[in-house]
């Protein structure tokens, strides 16, 4: 199987428009991976299927050479996951133009119930997804949580988060990949078995972990509805994973690549946890 991070940014891309921090001077000094990371997406080779379709979906898969997507999952209804669901007009063939009985070719939407709620309720993404069906160009299917559905011989099973409104995946072929791009906050991992690959998002840093710098005011709001980096990594421990990529690495962590790269180094000294990289965009990862 091989999976590329699209996006490996979170709810504010790098670099941040008005910001003339550290992070966004040099992505814009290097304006490509791995110092540019935009809004949070996968994109799996083998199945031709995405993970969510950030406002930046359209660069990212042109970035890629990416032509077709058959099927796409979506985690949950943030802006950053949903606001760019008009990629999928692109499925109208040039074609058509000419001669308007030419069929599009049609994504696969798959819905987990508790996400498909969320999509009636915000940002009108039902109403949205209803009007590419009226004209062929995605099929939506609303999916109980916890039931897989078969994509190519490959069984993906939708995992409820402790966040009402999101789900993870796991997928299971020849290979098992367990994929949580966000919303990771107080997750109680289910028995999983032994994971090919873990792809989780890094959580936040109340601090710099190099420069001491804190990075969020005690009692911030964000405390009470995201994940600590260091809880991220007690999640790891609990995670039977082989390899694990952290994503969703938001404008706001403070790192630059080169730091992110020495605290995956400084991690492989940890016997406790498995190999953990941070994703940069336009990353491969062959399992």
């Amino acid at each position: 199987m091989r999976v590329e991070i699209l996006g490996s940014g979170g709810a504010v891309c790098v670099p941040r428009a008005f910001c003339e921090c550290p992070v966004c001077a040099q992505a814009r000094e290097h304006p490509y991976p791995p110092y540019v990371r935009l809004g949070p997406s996968l994109y799996i080779h083998d199945l031709r299927l995405l993970v969510d379709t950030p406002e930046e979906i359209n660069v990212e898969l042109n970035r890629s050479g990416i032509t077709r997507v058959d099927t796409v999952l979506f985690s949950h209804w943030h802006p950053d996951h949903t606001a760019g669901i008009r990629v999928f007009e692109s499925n109208y063939p040039l074609g058509s133009l000419l001669d308007p009985r030419m069929q599009p070719r049609q994504t696969r939407v798959i819905l987990p119930d508790r996400v498909a709620g969320t999509f009636d309720e915000h940002h009108a993404l039902s109403e949205k997804l209803a009007y590419l069906e009226q004209f062929g160009l995605v099929h939506a299917e609303r999916v109980p949580v916890s039931v897989p559905v078969l994509v190519d011989g490959w069984r993906i099973t939708p995992v409820p988060l402790a966040e009402q409104f999101a789900a993870a995946y796991l997928l299971e072929g020849d290979r098992r990949v367990f994929i949580c791009v966000d919303e990771s906050f107080e997750f109680q991992p289910p028995g999983m078995g032994s994971l090919d690959l873990a792809i989780l998002p890094c959580g936040y840093f109340s601090h710099h972990p190099y420069t001491g710098e804190r990075l969020i005011a005690d009692g911030h709001p964000i405390i009470h509805r995201e994940i600590r980096f260091e809880e991220t990594l007690e999640l790891l421990r609990r995670i039977n994973a082989r390899r694990v990529v952290l994503v969703h690495l938001n404008h706001g962590l403070g790192l630059l690549h080169e730091e992110f790269e020495q605290l995956a180094g400084d991690l492989a000294a940890d016997a406790t946890l498995p190999p953990v990289e941070f994703a940069y965009d336009t990353m491969t990862i062959t399992v």
